[in-house]
């Protein structure tokens, strides 16, 4: 893993920055009514692009692109996104990125972002 120097610092917050114009992220927090706590790992979406489902994860990898994260690992069954409730709170969650947005192997940069926490109004799905 590389370092966060200044550039990497510089991608890491315009991409961060690029996040906040979604109205829901993969990599986002949602809280259950059970008390778990997990990341929205896929968000669905029907063909005029409305929001209607998402899935979330106990653990995997996600990748900080500019103005998305892409997850891989495994999923959750689905919740209804009217279910979910923004908080108004932010956790850190870790994300990673190429050094310097240069593609190649071995050069994951980890680094902690800000994301939202969604309160859903349903236990947590197995």
């Amino acid at each position: 893993m590389k370092p966060l120097d200044q550039r990497n610092t510089e991608i890491r917050d315009a991409r961060a920055k690029l996040l906040m114009h979604n109205c829901i992220n993969v990599g986002d927090f949602v809280r259950f009514t059970d008390g778990t706590t997990r990341r929205v790992s896929y968000i669905w979406r029907d063909e005029e692009e409305r929001l209607f489902g998402i899935q979330t994860s106990d653990s995997g990898s996600f990748y900080l692109s500019d103005g998305y994260v892409s997850f891989s690992g495994s999923l959750k069954r689905s919740v209804p996104y009217e279910s979910l409730e923004d908080t108004g709170d932010t956790h850190d969650g870790e994300v990673w990125f190429f050094d310097h947005d240069w593609h190649r192997a071995h050069a994951g940069v980890p680094c902690m972002v800000k994301f939202r926490v969604w309160h859903c109004s349903q236990e947590a799905p197995e």
